[in-house]
């Protein structure tokens, strides 16, 4: 009895530190996405600012 005792507490230790681990990753994974949505924005953001600097440069030659 002792020993299975031993056995779930070793078992509950390593199911408690496999979702700590699954939970940091998944942190991880979500920072890099937000960073990669940030990224995406600006570069869109740019590309907006861009055209409508041409457009308007286009607009004043015309």
């Amino acid at each position: 009895l002792e020993n299975l005792k031993e056995v779930l507490a070793t078992k509950e230790s390593q199911y408690e530190r496999a979702i700590a681990e699954a939970h940091s990753k998944a942190d991880w994974d979500i920072m890099q996405l937000r960073h990669m949505l940030d990224k995406a924005d600006i570069n869109y953001a740019n590309k907006v600012e861009e055209m409508s600097e041409r457009f308007e440069k286009e607009k004043g030659n015309s």
